[in-house]
């Protein structure tokens, strides 16, 4: 589990790309990374290290790629759009309309 603080979450939308899970609460940001076996190793206590290459934004807009993105609405009326991959998109307290193709592999919730 990685901590990071998100200096301007409010309108603004979070997007992610790299991590498999995500959640965020007010400004702090935890992504959450499952190494399985490489976590244990039996001649360093730490494990074997595992570099993971994670994109953070925070902006307007979303920022989507061609892989897996986990996107977080803002305060604000935000349309969220994923990329190519299999995405999570959250908004904030508001509705969301969905209006996602059958073939999408696209998560919405709110």
């Amino acid at each position: 589990m990685v901590g990071i603080h998100v200096q301007t979450p409010g309108a603004n939308v979070v997007s992610i790309q790299g991590a498999p899970a995500a959640t965020l609460t007010g400004a702090e940001l935890s992504l959450a990374f499952n190494d399985g076996p490489l976590a244990v190793s039996p001649t360093s206590p730490q494990g074997v290290p595992v570099q993971h290459n994670v994109t953070i934004s925070d902006g307007p807009s979303a920022v989507a790629s061609s892989g897996a993105d986990i996107i977080f609405g803002g305060s604000a009326n935000d349309t969220l759009n994923g990329g190519g991959g299999n995405d999570t998109l959250t908004g904030a307290a508001a509705r969301i309309p969905q209006s996602i193709p059958a073939s999408s592999a696209t998560t919405v919730s709110r």
